[in-house]
């Protein structure tokens, strides 16, 4: 199984745009739903546009939707960082949050953190497919990873 961070549009109404957001190391799957408006679509691409020169150790976050009961739907942080050694390496960390619901009872939420390694090269082709999905113009952004749990594949 491939690693990848994706980002598919559903649905959208006017200025409002529901994202399926699936991780997957390699290993382990994880999928939510977020709403959002294009203002943050457009303000993460051009976050992400500017920190992809700052591949000498250079971080950023991304946020979509958000966490907790009193959040519609569910929640994406994911925190970006180039391994400063390891020039054009990209480390990121994901954490999800699905949709609240009821659990016997009590109002719970599926979550999970997952870990990926990629590079600066599928980082570009990234940006630019969220930047159409921003923009009415792409329906999906997926960002490939190495497989870290392929022995050697990350090397």
């Amino acid at each position: 199984m491939h690693s990848y961070l994706k980002f598919e549009n559903v649905w959208f109404h006017n200025d409002l745009i529901e994202l399926k957001i699936t991780v997957c190391d390699g290993l382990n799957t994880f999928q939510t739903s977020v709403y959002s408006n294009y203002q943050v679509i457009e303000a993460n691409s051009k976050k992400l546009d500017e920190f992809k020169a700052l591949t000498d150790g250079g971080a950023t976050e991304v946020e979509f939707g958000g966490f907790g009961q009193e959040v519609e739907y569910g929640g994406f942080f994911s925190r970006m960082q180039f391994v400063p050694k390891e020039r054009c390496q990209l480390l990121i960390f994901a954490k999800m949050e699905t949709d609240h619901f009821d659990f016997g009872g009590e109002t719970v939420a599926s979550k999970a953190e997952l870990y990926l390694i990629t590079d600066s090269e599928h980082l570009n082709d990234f940006i630019k497919n969220l930047k159409d999905i921003g923009q009415h113009q792409g329906n999906t952004a997926m960002l490939l990873c190495h497989n870290q749990w392929v022995e050697g594949e990350c090397n």
